[in-house]
């Protein structure tokens, strides 16, 4: 058509091998089972917005078929499952993309794009519902996945029961975990010729509302990356960023020298194992959580990571690493798991900023920089054993040692290690009968000789070992 709508109904299945077409009308194809799209079956509006629903059946695209809309909405609805080919977002403003299955929602075309927008200034969202599987993890290595959805949009949100696999493609640059706009198609300008020469309204609409977060509901991992950009978990309205149930790992990864992952809404998994990974930053602004089991949280930085949210596990180590600084404001804790920071240069600890593990041991290293901590910064470890390493100095403010049996401390400085405290204790053993022992190497000093006087002296490490 010109400028009128297109609305394609059938009791069945519909199948298209052929182009369907508006300069300015929407288009809907909507069918009682299932329809299906060959590589020539393209669905075009210049300004219109598209529906497509396959009301009990699949909804199935070639990887070549592509679904172009100019009118800022796409809505796409199956009793089954999505096989997703090309959609395109035209409209040079806002875009808003939205698909629910009963079923899955999956690529058919591999490492070509799925969702884009063809102008990066527009604001473009996309939410994904589906009962089981979003994308897959077939053909995944540790580097590539051509089974996730590859997308070029603004904001994401999805839910799923089994997983839910996102790629944002070089091209789409950063990415936001956040509400995706709820998208509502009214094909309200078709009307059925009738035999008396008249016309009845056949028009079609049909919504879903927005969505927010990352989101599984039976063991199903989540992983989202970012090819040549940032990601950032922001709340969509509330506390809750991402979250994987039960057994369900977590992986977000931003690739390229300058993209960070940005935790401004909580991260969490039910047991699973969280990773967040970034060529550039890490700053964890939320709680990073898994709630039970011997999940793991592992978070890696080519340059700084900044830990200002809770980060913890039950039974499973955190390992925080960065090629440059961790700076860290806020309780980094588990319950039976190791606790290690290990920066390329320096590792500073605010008041706020301890480590406790009740049954782990924890590594601080410093490589070629200091660790400093505050005088009230603490390290609680009921493992019996605490390593520390810098490759200039260490300044101490409490080293905890719990267990009841025998504790470790072991300090290595290239430069000195000194009294961040006053008079306050900088080691300790909590348990009078435990073998405590705590040893001590630097290039430099240890302790120091400041404000000593025959009876005082402040600047000396303050110890209770055995």
């Amino acid at each position: 058509t010109a400028d009128g709508d297109i609305l394609i109904e059938a009791g069945g299945d519909i199948g298209q091998t052929a182009l369907v077409s508006s300069t300015a009308g929407d288009i809907g194809l909507v069918a009682g089972s299932h329809i299906t799209q060959s590589a020539a079956g393209d669905v075009t509006t210049t300004s219109g917005d598209v529906l497509v629903q396959a009301t009990s059946g699949s909804w199935t695209m070639s990887g070549d078929a592509t679904i172009q809309a100019g009118g800022s909405d796409v809505l796409g609805l199956a009793g089954a499952h999505i096989e997703l080919g090309v959609i395109r977002m035209t409209n040079v403003t806002a875009n808003r993309v939205a698909f629910e299955a009963g079923g899955s929602i999956t690529d058919a075309n591999g490492s070509s794009i799925n969702v884009e927008e063809t102008t990066a200034t527009a604001a473009t969202s996309l939410s994904l519902r589906a009962g089981t599987i979003i994308g897959g993890a077939g053909s995944t290595t540790s580097a590539a996945n051509d089974s996730a959805l590859d997308l070029d949009v603004d904001t994401v949100a999805a839910s799923s029961a089994t997983g839910i696999y996102l790629r944002e493609i070089t091209a789409g640059g950063a990415i936001e975990v956040d509400t995706a706009s709820s998208v509502t198609i009214d094909i309200d300008g078709v009307v059925r010729s009738d035999f008396d020469s008249g016309t009845t309204d056949v028009s079609e609409d049909r919504s879903l509302a927005s969505l927010a977060d990352l989101r599984t509901s039976a063991d199903g991992p989540l992983t989202l990356v970012a090819a040549a950009g940032s990601i950032t978990s922001e709340g969509g309205g509330n506390a809750d960023g991402v979250s994987a149930d039960g057994t369900g790992d977590v992986l977000l990864e931003a690739r390229g020298g300058s993209s960070d992952v940005i935790v401004n809404a909580t991260v969490q998994s039910g047991s699973g194992n969280i990773t967040l990974d970034a060529d550039r930053h890490v700053d964890v602004n939320a709680a990073v959580t898994v709630a039970s089991g011997g999940g793991t949280i592992y978070s890696l930085s080519g340059e700084d990571t900044d830990i200002d949210g809770a980060v913890s596990t039950a039974d499973g180590d955190i390992l925080i690493e960065a090629g440059g600084d961790i700076g860290q404001t806020a309780l980094v804790s588990s319950t039976a798991g190791d606790i290690g920071l290990v920066a390329g240069s320096h590792i500073t600890q605010s008041a706020a900023g301890d480590v406790t593990t009740t049954s782990g041991d924890v590594l601080v290293q410093a490589t070629s920089g200091s660790w400093t901590m505050a005088g009230d910064a603490t390290i609680q470890a009921g493992g019996s054993d605490v390593l520390g390493l810098a490759g200039a100095n260490i300044e101490l403010g409490v080293i905890r040692m719990t267990n009841v049996t025998a504790n470790r401390v072991a300090l290595e400085a290239g430069g000195s290690i000194t009294d961040a405290n006053g008079s306050s204790i900088n080691v300790e053993e909590t348990t009078a009968t435990a073998a405590t022992s705590l040893s001590l190497r630097a290039g430099t000093i240890i302790g120091g000789a400041g404000g000593t006087t025959s009876w005082t002296n402040d600047s000396a490490l303050d110890l209770d070992v055995d």
